[in-house]
């Protein structure tokens, strides 16, 4: 089955970009207004782009392995639980020290987030620990179970997200192998797109319900199942994503539309791989689930220990602190990666395959 290393050279990209994100964010460095939508709200955008990527190799993957539905989820599950539960517990280890920090750096909005996770998992804590353990917690919104998209750890919402996705993909790309069935299915997706925009389906702090964030996965979705008629046609690719840019810019939030529009035609021509499959790209691609789980618990510690050690700490100087724990970042996502991850994977590759 074809694999594009273009992609995992992305998602290396994409798990720094968020890195980078909520370390400005976090460190409370004044950013002009201009470059927010990159450098402050980067990380939300950088999920997005995710999201679009997911719906592309889920699609390939549904489409080229053909396998039964029960071996399909036991190997998504096996992809995504493994690290998510490890850092699920450090995140909540870490905890304290991570609102330490906030106390002595950030604003009173993020101490007040975080305390308020703290004290709804005191209250009911069986509840928050089997949400999170399902990994539908980002399914529950404020009114059922307030604070579960981000509880033990804050970056754990998009991964309930992931996985609420593996669980219809299978039925959404059978269903699109049809003109009928494709207008069904982007039919039925606008319509719960539109409830869950107006709040039918409760308040959610993040698009951490599927329904949310329909519209990224279907771009990934048709983009894959666009490819045979584009691959090696520039032009027909170029096409494809300029309505793609244009409704970026014309809805600045949707960043990550912008950023596929750019990426999808160095993937359709191979204009980018001298830089996207160079071994360090590829390298850090392969890491980047870990990294995008386990940055944010670096960050909390570092935010911890100035707040002990130098509490008078400027905001500059917080961040610079910051950007010297990535080799620390790296380092733990390549062993978590490497002992966790890869075991997990291995485990899945070995599920029955039932006819």
């Amino acid at each position: 089955m074809q694999r594009w290393g273009a992609i995992e050279g992305l998602r290396g990209i994409l798990a720094l970009w968020a890195a980078l994100n909520h370390m400005i964010a976090y460190s409370g460095v004044a950013v002009p207004g201009w470059a927010a939508q990159w450098l402050v709200n980067g990380a939300t955008h950088a999920v997005h782009v995710f999201m679009i990527i997911s719906g592309f190799v889920i699609t390939h993957l549904v489409l080229g392995k053909r396998e039964a539905y029960v071996p399909y989820l036991c190997r998504r599950f096996l992809r995504l639980f493994p690290a998510f539960a490890v850092c699920v517990g450090l995140g909540w280890a870490s905890y304290g020290w991570f609102i330490h920090g906030l106390e002595t750096f950030a604003g009173p909005s993020l101490v007040a987030l975080y305390q308020g996770r703290a004290d709804a998992v005191a209250g009911a804590p069986v509840a928050y620990f089997l949400a999170q353990m399902t990994m539908l917690h980002g399914m529950l919104p404020k009114e059922v179970l307030p604070y579960a998209d981000g509880v033990f750890l804050g970056t754990g919402w998009s991964v309930s997200l992931e996985w609420q996705f593996y669980l219809v993909a299978p039925f959404v790309v059978a269903a699109l192998g049809t003109v009928r069935g494709a207008v069904a299915v982007v039919a039925l997706c606008v319509v719960l797109w539109t409830a869950a925009a107006g709040g039918l389906f409760g308040t959610f702090a993040r698009d951490s319900l599927l329904f949310a964030a329909t519209p990224y996965f279907l771009v990934g979705i048709g983009s894959r199942l666009a490819w045979p008629a584009i691959q090696g046609k520039a032009g027909a690719g170029v096409a494809l994503v300029l309505l793609a840019g244009a409704l970026a810019m014309l809805a600045p939030a949707a960043v990550a539309l912008l950023v596929w529009a750019v990426f999808f035609p160095l993937l359709v021509t191979g204009a980018g791989d001298a830089v996207l499959c160079h071994p360090a790209m590829l390298w850090l691609g392969r890491i980047s689930y870990s990294i995008y789980l386990l940055h944010i618990i670096v960050i909390g510690l570092v935010m911890g220990l100035a707040a002990s050690l130098v509490p008078s700490m400027s905001s500059g100087m917080l961040l610079a602190s910051m950007l010297a724990s990535l080799p620390v970042i790296i380092a733990g996502s390549a062993l978590l990666h490497r002992f966790v991850e890869v075991p997990g994977m291995a485990m899945g590759r070995r599920a029955p395959v039932l006819a």
